[in-house]
């Protein structure tokens, strides 16, 4: 894998995770629903293993697959949560969320991988 590659998907995933931390601690005391709290606490989980997993990942450790699908798993369960939790919308809209989440995000660890064990 070209080093640029790793270097922007490093900087994706740990940009991600900052916004990540900074919202979960900003909006987490605002949550009302149960639903609310699960959203924030899966931007908690992403934003917390974001920024280890992309400095692993830069300098090619292999822990650090580990925590990008911690990172990708808090991800998908956020986007497929808030439509519901937020904006009130059917469940099959959360669904179709995550379901899109998890293919855009997956090829991260599973390139990851490839590039960690070269």
């Amino acid at each position: 894998m070209k080093r640029w590659v790793v270097i922007f998907l490093s900087l994706f995933v740990a940009v991600a995770s900052l916004t990540g931390l900074w919202n979960s601690y900003h909006d987490l005391g605002d949550a009302k629903t149960a639903g609310q709290r699960a959203t924030e606490y899966s931007v908690l989980l992403y934003g917390i293993c974001g920024i280890p997993a992309a400095l692993g990942f830069f300098y090619k450790r292999k822990w650090s697959l580990l925590l990008l699908w911690f990172w990708v798993a808090g991800c998908t369960s956020a986007s497929a949560i808030s439509p519901v939790a937020y904006g009130e919308t059917p469940w099959i809209v959360g669904l179709v969320s995550g379901v899109f989440c998890v293919l855009l995000l997956s090829p991260i660890p599973i390139f990851g991988s490839r590039y960690i064990h070269s």
